[in-house]
């Protein structure tokens, strides 16, 4: 595997409550990642127009590979209505990785790091149906093909 992009390890290192529920709200959340946070180094994913917003099939398979190579552990549960949801979270070896690459960052990168941990607490645990909604309100673009009513 190539080296794993940072952008998804960082989001799951970010913030006491590591975890990410859900593959739609993982792809919010590095959507408006690149999108709000101006001194973002990295614009690692495109992103178009899908089911429920903004969706990288890059970022998706990025994603399976941390699972697959132990950067990232991803648990099922059941939602109440019966559908699957997935949750990400940091492995031991995904927090020595991200850990050793954001102490080896500074400056400018400090402010990246804290604008990613201000983006998560404030998105993580938003409704997934108000987080879609905002993020179709600030990028209507992404909402031509939605499945929901805008």
């Amino acid at each position: 595997m190539r080296s794993p992009k940072l952008l998804p390890l960082a989001l799951l290192a970010l913030n006491e409550e590591g975890q990410i529920e859900g593959i739609t709200r993982f792809q919010k959340l590095v959507f408006m990642a690149q999108k709000e946070i101006p001194n973002l180094q990295t614009r690692e994913y495109t992103f178009k127009s899908y089911d429920y917003g903004p969706f990288s099939k890059e970022l998706y398979d990025d994603i399976d590979a941390l699972v697959r190579n132990g950067y990232v552990e991803r648990t099922v549960e059941q939602t109440g209505n019966g559908n699957e949801k997935h949750i990400y979270s940091l492995t031991e070896k995904g927090r020595e990785y991200i850990h050793q690459i954001l102490e080896s960052k500074s400056g400018s990168d400090d402010l990246a790091v804290e604008s990613l941990r201000q983006l998560k607490d404030e998105y993580n645990d938003m409704p997934m149906l108000k987080l879609i909604r905002l993020v179709y309100n600030k990028h209507p673009e992404y909402a031509e093909d939605s499945k929901l009513e805008v």
